[in-house]
């Protein structure tokens, strides 16, 4: 059975798509295409981000195979990322609270429900001290996209952060580091996720 994967970075200075197709725990390129101008979410209506977009229609309306997922990968640049302690008892409504404390001192002007929140409770090496990840991406960022995408009858599945996408392509690509990695103190690692909508 095979499964198929469009993958999009919205990088700061072009946009890349991408498909694979695996079959057999085999991942094959099956599609490579970037536009040449950037697609900026704080400005989206900036000569940079029309052209992007424009060019991005055109490579979306061309594509001749159908993809079983879409995945969107965001720079860091368009998220706004906080680190701050976290126990691993914490519940929801406590991680709820740290995070809208993060929040308010960030952008006073906006609220929880604004964002769409992903935390990762990371291991510190060698202490096993905890402490948690927030990534808070704009809501009307998401819908944006979402929109964008759907004219093509593409739905999005995932929505990643660029520095997670390379940890999960790393483990694809190296099974046999997944212990290795896991396993050396040196190394904080995520050991779950958490998503809020």
């Amino acid at each position: 059975m095979s499964n198929t994967t469009l993958s999009v970075y919205l990088n700061i200075d072009r946009i890349y798509l991408t498909a694979t197709k695996v079959e057999d725990n085999r991942a094959t390129l099956i599609f490579i295409e970037s536009t040449d101008h950037h697609l900026d979410l704080e400005n989206q209506n900036s000569e940079q981000s029309k052209l992007a977009i424009s060019e991005l229609e055109a490579i979306l309306s061309q594509i001749t195979f159908t993809p079983d997922r879409t995945t969107i990968t965001l720079p860091a640049e368009s998220i706004f990322i906080t680190k701050f302690p976290a126990q691993p008892n914490f519940k929801q409504d406590q991680l709820k609270q740290l995070v809208n404390l993060e929040l308010r001192q960030a952008y006073p002007e906006f609220s929880f429900e604004n964002f769409n929140v992903k935390l990762a409770p990371i291991v510190a090496p060698k202490s096993g001290n905890q402490t948690m990840v927030g990534m808070m991406i704009l809501k009307s960022d998401l819908d944006f996209i979402n929109k964008l995408f759907a004219k093509y009858n593409l739905r999005i599945d995932n929505f990643e952060i660029s520095q997670f996408a390379a940890y999960s392509s790393f483990m694809f690509n190296y099974p046999e580091m997944r212990e290795k990695n896991h396993n050396d103190n040196r190394i904080p690692r995520p050991i779950s996720r958490f998503y809020y909508s």
